[in-house]
């Protein structure tokens, strides 16, 4: 049953209970064990082969944007620049020649493995002639053992397996323009305080249909803060269509100690679980949308969504939350945030199932929260926020949910109402 239901001059406040909670630092209680529902446990693993792929249900041509996420002008196209006039394209046995490339290249890597202690791809494409290096297809995956630079302009690498076992790094990308995918990246062990998948000083860059995964050390003790995509200084990043799991950090963790020099991160319709940590982790990072995603089976004492520091306009809407003890926690802000309070947190429209503690949870000064629409099934208590800022809305059933969608119009630009 519903805890109690007040309303604070402006605030609207439908739902909430002073029971549950988190500790301060994000993560649940120590006795807000995850739920059951058929998921692998925290040590369950993955298979040999990482899992199967998740099926998004969108075919090569036919890609359409998660709710409220603007689609990419660059990184999708099943082709891009197939209308190049200086196009030209060739076939290698090995890894030579991948650093300095001209607009219009094609490089097809096959054979393999091979091995790269550190492999450098890129250089300066076009929109109407981009670079692109790629294995022979998404299901026949060239496999390179070591990690690798993405560097440059319009430059798109795809159908690459990347073995990270006895690598030093990560993949890293830096530059406009970039995309990577149909490409996975697993058995990185570097020991703590890394990323898999790492994007620095950039803009306009896609990770998409990739397979991150078994990452770090699973028999390490505490956070080992293994994380599988993660960026800095950056804006306007899509990591979409993925499948990111078993990293021994967060799925995705975006703006540690960043002081808001990133932001436009659009996170969609991936599906993250089994982590050593959270699925997601937004810190200092500025316009983030999370958006149709699967999130769930964080370890016991974690939550699966946090939105905390000072992630200035964050957005969690249409996703599938499930299999733990709090599903959604935006902690306290910052001193780094004052400026910018208050900032706008919206839950929108989710479904939150088999949620042994809260479904979301909040405390703190400096948040306005648009909470509505959401759906809870098996959950022990849906929403536990305290305070709010003037002008919030906050209802564990549909109680202004016209206004929080034209909320999220204003300040995201784009219509959620109706997906």
């Amino acid at each position: 049953m519903l805890g109690r239901s007040i309303v604070l001059g402006l605030i609207t406040v439908l739902g909430c209970s002073d029971g549950g909670g988190t500790t301060p630092d994000g993560g649940a209680r120590p006795d807000a064990g995850a739920a059951s529902d058929g998921g692998e446990g925290f040590d369950g693993g993955a298979t040999s082969d990482g899992g199967g792929r998740r099926d998004s249900g969108v075919l090569p041509g036919d890609w359409m944007p998660p709710v409220g996420i603007p689609a990419p002008g660059f990184g999708i196209e099943v082709d891009p620049g197939a209308g190049c006039p200086t196009r030209s394209s060739r076939t290698q046995g090995d890894l030579s020649g991948l650093s300095d490339l001209p607009a219009g290249t094609v490089v097809e890597i096959t054979g393999g493995p091979h091995t790269a202690s550190r492999l450098v791809i890129g250089g300066t494409g076009t929109a109407a002639c981009p670079i692109i290096v790629r294995g022979p297809t998404a299901a026949a995956k060239t496999i390179i053992e070591g990690y690798a630079d993405i560097r440059g302009s319009y430059v798109v690498v795809e159908n690459l397996d990347f073995d990270l076992s006895s690598a030093s790094e990560g993949i890293s990308l830096a530059g406009d323009h970039l995309a990577f995918r149909h490409s996975d990246a697993h058995g990185f062990r570097p020991g703590h305080n890394s990323t898999v998948v790492f994007v620095d000083n950039s803009s306009d860059v896609v990770l998409y249909d990739l397979h991150v995964w078994d990452n770090g050390d699973f028999a390490f003790v505490g956070e080992q803060d293994v994380h599988g995509v993660g960026a800095s200084v950056t804006h306007r990043m899509w990591v979409v269509d993925s499948l990111i799991h078993r990293n021994r950090g967060d799925s995705i963790q975006l703006g540690h100690q960043a002081d808001n020099t990133l932001g436009d991160f659009y996170i969609g319709r991936n599906d993250m679980y089994d982590n050593g940590e959270n699925s997601v982790d937004i810190k200092e990072a500025s316009n983030v949308v999370i958006s149709q995603n699967d999130l769930h089976d964080p370890p016991d004492g974690y939550p699966i969504v946090v939105l905390h520091d000072c992630p200035i306009n964050a957005a969690v809407i249409y996703n599938t939350v499930h299999s733990a003890g709090v599903g959604v926690n935006t902690a306290s802000l910052e001193a780094n945030c004052d400026d910018d309070v208050p900032i706008d947190i919206f839950v929108l429209r989710n479904t939150f199932r088999n949620i042994s503690d809260t479904a979301v949870q909040s405390w703190g000064t400096g948040k306005r929260y648009f909470i509505t629409g959401n759906t809870f099934e098996s959950v022990a208590l849906p929403v536990d926020v305290d305070p709010a800022e003037p002008g919030s809305t906050v209802s564990a059933a549909e109680d202004g949910l016209t206004a929080a969608f034209a909320a999220f119009q204003s300040v995201y630009g784009i219509d959620i109402s109706a997906p």
